[in-house]
C-alpha cells in the first residue's frame, strides 16, 4: 500500500516548548507509516526545517500541494487560518490540534474565525474539555499532547548543571524543578509562576531551611529578557542564590525531571501540560496549580496561592506522594495517530 504524505505544521525546536517537543515525538512515531514533511513556525530559523518566516511562498505551496494530510499545530491564529485556507484551496485533508486557547486579548472576530475554521476541517483534537467550549464545538477528539519521551535519545544534561545537582544532594537537599517556554504575564501576573517559585525559596531561606534547591529553566529569551534580568536581580538582591538557580539553557527538560525529586507547575493558565505528563511518566512528585483539570496523581495547590504551594511542597518533602505511572506507552500513541490519519480516506 502506497504511503500517504503527512505534513506537520507548527513550532519545531529550538526553542523547546510543549508543542515543539510534541511535534518532534509525533514525527518519530509516524516515520515508518507516512512520508513526513514539515513547516516550522518557530521564531528561530534552523537549517533542518523549512520555516514559514523565510517567506518562500513557492516552497510553502509546494509542501501543501504534495501533501495528502495537513496536521496543523499552530499557536498563532493568523497562521492557523492561512494553512486552513490554502489547504482547502488544494482539497487537502486537514486536522487541527488546539494545544491551548486563552480569551485574553482575543477579539470576538478572532474567536469566530477560529470557530469557523474548526467546524470546517476534517478533524479537531483538543488537549482538554475546556477549549471546545470557547468555540461551541460538537465534533472533536480530546487527546492530551503527551507522547512518551525516548529517553535514550535525549541529550544529557550540561556537565555544570549535573555538578550543581550532585553538590546540592550532598548537602542533603531535595531537587525541585520548574520551567517556562518564555517569561510572560497573564492577567497582570507572571504566567509560569516564577515569582511564586522565588517566594517559595525565600521562605525556606528565611527559616534557614536548606532542605530544597530549585532549578527554574527558561527556554527562550526572544521575549521576556527584561523580566528574566529583573528576576535574576531579585534573586541576587534577596541573597537567594543558595536556594535557587534561574537559568536560560538549551537542554532536555525531561532529563532534568529525571534528575529531580519534585516538579512544579505553578501556571495561572494552561492547556494539558507536557511537564506534568512527563513527571508522572517518570514517577516523580508533581505539584501543580488547579487552574485546569490535571491528570490523576498530580498534587494540586490553589492557583496563585503561595501559602498553599508552600504547604504542598513541605508536605511532599515528608511524605511519599508518588503514584504509579498510568501514562500510555509509545505504541498506544503510534496506533492512535496512525488510525486517525488513515480514517480520513
Amino acid at each position: 500500500m502506497k504511503k500517504r504524505r503527512l505534513l506537520l505544521i507548527g513550532p519545531f525546536p529550538d526553542p523547546k516548548g510543549g508543542v515543539s517537543i510534541h511535534l518532534v515525538r509525533l514525527s518519530r512515531l509516524m516515520a515508518n507509516d507516512f512520508i513526513l514533511d514539515t513547516i516550522d513556525e518557530s521564531p528561530i530559523i534552523k537549517a533542518s526545517y523549512f520555516n514559514i518566516r523565510s517567506l518562500n511562498i513557492f516552497k510553502y505551496l509546494a509542501k501543501i500541494i504534495k501533501s495528502d494530510i495537513i496536521h496543523i499545530h499552530s499557536s498563532i491564529s493568523v497562521l492557523r487560518y492561512l494553512h486552513f485556507v490554502v489547504g482547502k484551496l488544494f482539497f487537502k485533508k486537514i486536522i487541527v490540534t488546539m494545544h491551548s486557547w486563552s480569551m485574553e486579548n482575543k477579539s470576538v472576530a478572532e474567536t469566530k474565525r477560529n470557530a469557523f475554521l474548526l467546524r470546517n476541517v476534517d478533524n479537531v483534537i483538543t488537549v482538554n474539555d475546556i477549549i471546545p467550549q470557547y468555540f461551541n464545538l460538537k465534533n472533536y477528539l480530546i487527546q492530551p499532547a503527551f507522547i512518551p519521551p525516548f529517553m535514550k535519545d535525549e541529550n544529557p544534561l550540561p556537565a555544570e548543571l549535573i555538578s550543581v545537582i550532585e553538590n546540592k544532594r550532598k548537602e542533603g537537599r531535595s531537587i525541585l524543578v520548574a520551567n517556562a517556554y518564555r517569561l510572560d504575564d497573564y492577567q497582570g501576573v507572571d504566567l509560569y509562576g516564577l515569582d511564586m517559585c522565588i517566594d517559595l525559596v525565600k521562605d525556606f531561606v528565611k527559616n534557614e531551611d536548606e532542605s530544597i534547591f530549585l532549578i527554574f529553566i527558561v527556554s527562550s529569551l526572544a521575549k521576556g529578557a527584561e523580566k528574566y534580568a529583573a528576576f535574576q536581580k531579585r534573586i541576587q538582591d534577596e541573597k537567594l542564590e543558595s536556594g535557587i538557580l534561574l537559568a536560560h539553557l538549551d537542554l532536555s527538560f525531561v532529563k532534568l525531571i529525571e534528575s529531580a525529586d519534585i516538579v512544579l507547575r505553578p501556571t495561572n493558565t494552561d492547556g494539558d501540560a507536557l511537564t506534568i505528563r512527563e513527571a508522572l511518566f517518570l514517577n516523580k512528585v508533581i505539584i501543580s496549580s488547579d487552574v485546569v483539570s490535571r491528570p490523576d496523581g498530580t498534587v494540586l495547590f490553589k492557583t496563585r496561592d503561595p501559602d498553599d504551594l508552600l504547604e504542598k511542597v513541605r508536605l511532599s518533602l515528608h511524605t511519599n506522594s508518588v503514584k504509579e505511572n498510568t501514562q500510555n506507552d509509545a505504541e498506544f500513541y503510534q496506533e492512535f495517530y496512525s488510525q486517525l490519519y488513515s480514517e480520513l480516506f
